[in-house]
């Protein structure tokens, strides 16, 4: 798999991506937990 040989992201590009990642991540679980909560 040569498709993404020597194409690189700038590195605030990755960490931005990655924040949004883990926020978007967190929110869900912890929605999803209070659902849960919710139900019982």
């Amino acid at each position: 798999m040569n498709h993404f040989k020597g194409k690189q992201f700038q590195q605030d590009v990755i960490i931005v991506a990655v924040g949004y990642y883990l926020l978007l991540n967190s929110m869900y679980n912890f929605n999803v937990r209070r659902d849960r909560l919710l139900f019982l």
